[in-house]
């Protein structure tokens, strides 16, 4: 297993990175693809839910905390008990969406992910390209089963890919702590939707402290960014962990 990632990486390092795709027959089959995946999924999210996820609480908690007017826990539902930053977001969506609200919600949030890695992280001369890297996240089969069924791994999904793209524009201005901040907070949601969501923290630490040794040196600076990063967090998950 570990001499199959070695071989992995280093045929990877052999790669020419910067060297620019055109458009070819391909990259135009992929397009097409992803068109029909896109109307698919939309079909997929407008459908009735079926999701036993959804009809366990994902959709069935907020139903009825819309109902009642009011966020409690429900002795008939243990994960009521725990962390449902998800499930509010699909809660604020279904007096306009009604039952289907945790795949519209997560339609609509795979979308932006797909169009900010198309503007924000890919240089312009290399988007033709990632055309077919985005489909590689599309046409995964992770992403179709969230768009059928009503589950909140998309919705996470979306705000650890907002904490990591945070920390690139971070290291683009890295004098600034706004960025780390909005790293804070969008990877305390996807902690606050799912524990594991705290991965997008620790990884956003390991950042941090290797980047600012490259760039200053200065451990100073390591504790000070951290501590933008650490106290936003916490903040936020405050309320979920009181």
């Amino acid at each position: 297993f570990f001499k199959q990632i070695k071989s992995y990486i280093f045929r990877l390092s052999t790669f020419h990175w910067n060297q620019s795709v055109e458009v070819s027959i391909f990259e135009l089959g992929g397009l097409a693809i992803f068109l029909a995946l896109f109307i698919i999924y939309w079909i997929g999210a407008l459908a009735p839910e079926v999701g036993a996820d959804a009809l366990g609480f994902r959709i069935a908690g907020p139903s009825i905390w819309l109902r009642e007017g009011g966020i409690s826990a429900l002795p008939q539902i243990i994960w009521s008990y725990g962390f449902f930053a998800g499930e509010m977001i699909y809660l604020l969506m279904m007096p306009l969406t009604g039952f289907s609200a945790a795949k519209i919600v997560q339609f609509g949030l795979a979308i932006l992910m797909i169009a900010s890695a198309y503007l924000k992280v890919f240089e312009p001369r290399y988007r033709k390209g990632a055309t077919l890297l985005l489909f590689a996240f599309w046409g995964s089969t992770i992403v179709w089963w969230q768009m059928i069924w009503g589950f909140v791994d998309l919705t996470q999904v979306f705000f650890y890919f907002t904490c990591i793209l945070s920390l690139r524009k971070w290291m683009d201005d890295h004098e600034s702590p706004i960025w780390l901040i909005v790293a804070g907070i969008t990877g305390a949601t996807a902690a606050a939707i799912k524990l594991n969501g705290a991965g997008s923290l620790f990884i956003a630490e390991i950042v941090i402290v290797v980047f600012t040794i490259y760039k200053t040196r200065s451990f100073k600076k390591i504790i000070i960014n951290s501590i933008y990063l650490g106290i936003s967090s916490f903040l936020f998950l405050v309320p979920w962990l009181l």
